[in-house]
């Protein structure tokens, strides 16, 4: 075979592999109608519709691009390179599968100690579902030990991570256990 047909044979079974497939065809969580990501316009002047996919950020989002697969009903968005449904939202009442009450309920720091948005996750494959709540604060023993207790208690994993780069702040990501 020569060059050009081998690489026209690999073009289309990459782009047979991209196909919606690999998703669905109606949302798993709410049956609503899934589009592009490329229809649709996030308005910056209100909370994101789904940070997982417009972060906003000056980082470039690797994970999402115009052809992925969105719900324009819950938001909820499919990651390939993940294999599953994702919403990430700094509201954490406004996801239509409403998240864990030890998730919903997490007790972030006074405003004064919030150095980031702080981030709510939810992420589906299949029958399992995790979410989290994530953010940067001010370093403080008291609020990580406050941060750790509530965690045991709510049966959650949590993440603390010093940057040398950022001095006297954290990142803490707060996780539930996937469940089937």
């Amino acid at each position: 075979m020569n060059q050009r047909l081998i690489q026209l044979l690999i073009a289309i079974l990459l782009l047979c592999s991209v196909h919606r497939s690999s998703a669905a065809d109606a949302c798993p969580v709410c049956g609503g109608k899934l589009t592009t990501v490329g229809t649709v316009t996030d308005d910056r002047t209100k909370p994101s519709k789904n940070i997982s996919v417009w972060n906003r950020s000056i980082c470039a989002n690797m994970f999402y691009d115009d052809a992925s697969v969105i719900c324009t009903q819950c938001w909820l968005s499919y990651s390939k390179q993940f294999q599953r449904w994702e919403r990430s939202s700094e509201l954490p009442d406004s996801f239509r599968r409403p998240l864990s009450a030890g998730i919903r309920g997490f007790p972030v720091p006074p405003a004064k100690n919030i150095k980031s948005l702080v981030v709510y996750s939810q992420q589906i494959a299949g029958a399992k579902v995790s979410e989290s709540v994530a953010f940067w604060c001010t370093d403080s023993d008291s609020l990580i030990s406050d941060f750790r207790a509530y965690a045991r208690k709510h049966n959650l994993s949590i993440r603390v991570e010093m940057q040398g780069r950022v001095r006297k702040q954290i990142y803490v990501a707060i996780e539930t256990k996937p469940s089937a």
